[in-house]
C-alpha cells in the first residue's frame, strides 16, 4: 500500500524525519509525496516517490474560479488548502491499487495500526463537528442523512480507490450545482462566506458517502491522537523513545501543527505525567486553551 502525502516545500523535512515511524507502525511500502516542482530533487535525495501536482490539479485555475466567485483575494489565500483536499481526491484517477493511505506530514503514529480488520477497511473517528463542511456536502447531495454523530476527520484516512473514483464521477454528474468538474463544483458547493476559511473536507465528505452509498462497506473506530504536540515537544528534537512508548497507552497518534509553540512549562508537566506514569487524558484540553490564549494575545495585541 502506498502512503499519499501532498506537500509543499516546507513539509518535506517533517515527511523526511517522521518517515522512520511511517515505515515501523503503518502497512506501507512507498511513501509518495504531490507538490510543485519545488520539493522534486529533495524527495528523490530521501528515498520518497514524487508525483508533480499540476498533473493531477492545476493550482492557478483553482485559484482563479474561487476569485471568479467571490472577487476577493483574501479568499484566494485559501486556495492551497482547498487544492491539497482535492488532490487526495485526484490521486484516485491514476492509482492502480485497491487502496491508498492518506496521511498528515506533521502526524506520527505511536503504535502499529491495521486499516483493514476483518477484510475490511475502518474508518477513525473523531468527535469534531464543523457545520460548515455539512452544509457544503447538502448542496452536493440533498438527499444524504448526515445525522452520523462521529467526524470521519482524523490525521488520516484509508480510501478504497474504487469508491473515490465514484464519489468524483457523483459531484460532477451533479445537478445541484454548477461547474465543469469536481472541483469547480465543490467550490460553487461552500457558501461564499465560507470559502475564504474553511468550508469544504475532503475526509468528511468521503465518510459520508461512503455511509450513505456504501454503508457496509467501511467499519468504526475511535481515533484518539495528542493534536496539539508542539506544544509540548521541540519540534528541533527527536522524542525520547521511552516517552513515546508511554504516551502510545493513551494515544494512536501525535501531531505537530502549524502555529503550536514549544513550552518548557508544557514539556515539564508532560515530562511529571510520564515519571509518574499517569494518564494524560487532559493534555488536549490544556493545549487547546493554550491555543485559544495565545490567538486572544494576538488579536489583543492587534486591536491595541
Amino acid at each position: 500500500m502506498k502512503l499519499i502525502v501532498p506537500a509543499i516545500k516546507a513539509d518535506i523535512k517533517k515527511i523526511i524525519d517522521h518517515s522512520e515511524y511511517f515505515y515501523k507502525f503503518l502497512p506501507i511500502s512507498t511513501i509518495t509525496v504531490i507538490g510543485d516542482s519545488s520539493i522534486k530533487d529533495m524527495a528523490y535525495e530521501n528515498g520518497l516517490e514524487y508525483i508533480e501536482e499540476s498533473s493531477l490539479v492545476d493550482y492557478k485555475s483553482v485559484s482563479k474560479y474561487i476569485y471568479t466567485r467571490t472577487n476577493n483575494y483574501n479568499d484566494v489565500k485559501r486556495t492551497g488548502w482547498y487544492v491539497q483536499q482535492f488532490i487526495k481526491m485526484a490521486y484516485s484517477l491514476i492509482c492502480r491499487d485497491d487502496y491508498y493511505l492518506l496521511w498528515d506530514s506533521d502526524t506520527i503514529p505511536l503504535k502499529k495500526v491495521s486499516f483493514i480488520i476483518e477484510n475490511r477497511p475502518v474508518f477513525d473517528c473523531k468527535t469534531e463537528h464543523h457545520k460548515p463542511y455539512f452544509n457544503t456536502i447538502s448542496r452536493l447531495f440533498p438527499e444524504f442523512d448526515l445525522s452520523f454523530h462521529k467526524s470521519f476527520i482524523a490525521e488520516h484516512m484509508l480510501i478504497k480507490t474504487e469508491i473515490m473514483r465514484m464519489l468524483i464521477k457523483d459531484i460532477e454528474s451533479s445537478q445541484w450545482v454548477d461547474g465543469e468538474n469536481f472541483q469547480q463544483k465543490i467550490i460553487n458547493s461552500i457558501d461564499i462566506r465560507e470559502l475564504g476559511r474553511s468550508g469544504y473536507s475532503e475526509f468528511e465528505t468521503f465518510g459520508n458517502y461512503v455511509r450513505n452509498r456504501y454503508p457496509d462497506s467501511y467499519g468504526i473506530r475511535d481515533w484518539r491522537s495528542l493534536r496539539h504536540g508542539g506544544f509540548f515537544f521541540d519540534g528541533t528534537r527527536k522524542i525520547d523513545g521511552n516517552v513515546l512508548q508511554w504516551m502510545s497507552k493513551y494515544f494512536d497518534a501525535v501531531s505537530f501543527e502549524k502555529g503550536d509553540s514549544y513550552s518548557s512549562h508544557c514539556f515539564r508537566m508532560m515530562m511529571f505525567l510520564h515519571f509518574h506514569r499517569l494518564n494524560p487524558r487532559y493534555i488536549n484540553g490544556i493545549a487547546f486553551c493554550r491555543r485559544m490564549i495565545r490567538r486572544i494575545k494576538r488579536k489583543t495585541g492587534r486591536d491595541s
